[in-house]
């Protein structure tokens, strides 16, 4: 797989610093552009037309996403739910178009991304 991620705009919402360095450099070394935040604050403050799909935790350092999922939606961003457990309100699954466990396996990763990154309309600039 050599740079199947070319030119999608990730962005990643995760606080553990290993995880989100594993996810970055696995889809950055794919092509694609990642951004990292682990906070709801630096989640809330984006631009969201910067990206044209987002990998989301539960919970960052400051708290959990929730109300976040549903702002991303509205804006028509595919989103991505990475978790290592499975809770996610019933009333925000229907916001996300993937489910990842973790560990994600780097595969699972790129086709996921390659399949919601690709296939989204982009947002306009």
């Amino acid at each position: 797989m050599a740079h199947e991620l070319r030119g999608i705009r990730v962005l990643l919402a995760e606080d553990d610093f290993l995880i989100a360095t594993h996810l970055s450099s696995t889809m950055q070394a794919e092509g694609a552009t990642v951004s990292v935040v682990d906070t709801v604050e630096e989640l809330r403050s984006l631009d969201l037309s910067q990206f044209d799909v987002a990998l989301l935790d539960n919970n960052l350092i400051d708290g959990e996403v929730g109300a976040e999922v549903d702002r991303l939606a509205a804006a028509g961003l595919p989103l991505i739910h990475q978790s290592g457990d499975d809770e996610v309100s019933q009333a925000r699954r229907d916001c996300f178009v993937a489910f990842l466990g973790k560990p994600v396996m780097a595969k699972d990763l790129i086709a996921t991304v390659l399949a919601h990154g690709r296939s989204a309309p982009r947002l306009p600039e």
